[in-house]
């Protein structure tokens, strides 16, 4: 089984992405589902006249490319909640092996047959205009048909090169020296990996797919997530519009878990430990202007009010992260505030709180302080792979085996006075 929906195996769009590609290499076994797809579909349909042999071998190719697209998902550990996006344009297969028409028959017969569901869009005349693509989701007979045939996810290779800019803004070029060079710590990275094993129990698997797509305590009833794959263990760095914004390692499976789940992870089968730099980004800004934090002093307890961590650390982020007054929305703040005025006074607080960094709030500090944070991670997973330590990152924090945890603690704080000249809290 090779190839899928167009786009990189470690960005979170993998599974999301429209326009079907051609199965160059596929497997036996996914050429048996193919094939007992091929007849169904055929048999369902009324009978005219046989087909000509250029037009059979476009929709079997058409079928091969969207059963491997739907197959990939459906034997992911959890499935994304987003399904898969595909593309039914006629436009967007001129040139292709791959027919429009032929995708669209495919998509009604086995809808009809009970192995998809589709959330029709642009590209259905019956269904509102909304997207380009139409998503589809496979069913639990699919699944069960893709696993009788013994289709099996095939092995992902590394992304090259590992750095991505998105919303490219006008004028920014390619890629500067230094993000080229140090390219190859992520390449060098990606290629450790391979030889430990990260794995979550399966209790643990089961716990974790009842959280992220059933009811929570919480009473959410499904959290918005790209599906957990574990072969996704291969990092790239992704930039914002210039290449002085950003520059975290995404792609890792486990990074999108919930905390309390990760710290279930098992490295060659062993109990893990994640440590993290305490209050990073605001002990970064106080490095910045030559200050240490004071003792005892949290930035994130601000005097006279009693807001949870959570939310006092998105509001640290959005007045990082924002160019301009950030004001009170009640799905993301509703949690912590009852209306505007809480907000605003305990937004002002904070920045009366946080006085000598307030100059860096509402100047989008937030993705340019990643820069940094991330140039740190590299210094770090560099220095673990050279001790021969597996270590997990989780952009300000570190997954090592919990006998490595000492080691990477030092690591850790050695890196960081080295890059900033300063102390920091790791736990």
């Amino acid at each position: 089984m090779t190839g899928c929906a167009e786009g990189t195996y470690t960005n979170t769009t993998e599974y999301r992405s429209a326009v079907l590609k051609v199965v160059p290499s596929p497997s036996p076994a996914l050429v048996a589902l193919t094939d007992d797809l091929y007849a169904r579909i055929r048999a369902s349909q009324t009978p005219t006249k046989k087909p000509k042999q250029s037009d059979d071998e476009a929709f079997h190719a058409s079928l091969l490319a969207f059963v491997e697209a739907i197959a990939t998902v459906a034997l992911l550990r959890i499935q994304p909640d987003r399904e898969v996006n595909v593309a039914f344009g006629y436009g967007k297969y001129t040139g292709s092996k791959i027919s429009a028409v032929h995708l669209r028959k495919i998509r009604e017969a086995m809808r009809d047959a009970g192995l998809i569901e589709v959330a029709s869009h642009f590209f259905d005349s019956t269904g509102e205009k909304k997207s380009y693509a139409t998503r589809i989701k496979p069913t639990a007979a699919f699944k069960a048909l893709v696993q009788w045939h013994g289709v099996e996810l095939p092995p992902l290779e590394p992304p090259f090169p590992a750095y991505v800019l998105h919303k490219q803004q006008h004028g920014v070029g390619a890629a500067p020296e230094d993000i080229v060079a140090l390219d190859a710590v992520i390449q060098r990275y990606n290629e450790f990996t391979r030889q430990f094993r990260l794995t979550l129990p399966d209790s643990a698997w089961v716990e974790l797919e009842a959280y992220m797509v059933g009811a929570d305590p919480t009473g959410n009833t499904k959290k918005l997530h790209y599906g957990f794959d574990e072969r996704r263990i291969f990092l790239t760095r992704i930039f914002t519009g210039t290449w002085e914004r950003g520059g975290r390692a995404y792609g890792g499976y486990w990074q999108g878990m919930p905390k309390r789940f990760r710290n279930q992870l098992l490295i060659d089968g062993q109990p893990t430990v994640e440590l993290d730099y305490s209050r990073l980004h605001p002990t970064m800004l106080y490095n910045e202007i030559g200050m240490d934090l004071p003792n005892g002093f949290d930035p994130y307890t601000v005097p006279g009010f009693k807001v949870e961590l959570a939310g006092a650390k998105q509001t640290f982020n959005r007045l990082l992260n924002h160019d301009r007054q950030i004001t009170f929305i009640k799905a993301d703040q509703g949690e912590w505030f009852d209306d505007a005025k809480s907000f605003n006074e305990y937004r002002d607080a904070m920045v009366e709180h946080l006085a000598p960094i307030a100059h860096y709030f509402r100047d989008d500090m937030g993705a340019r302080l990643q820069k940094k944070d991330s140039l740190l991670a590299l210094n770090v997973i560099t220095r673990c792979m050279d001790e021969n330590i597996a270590a997990y990152p989780v952009h300000d924090s570190f997954i090592v085996r919990r006998d490595n945890a000492q080691r990477l603690k030092v690591i850790m704080e050695e890196e960081y006075f080295e890059l900033m000249r300063f102390s920091c809290m790791v736990k």
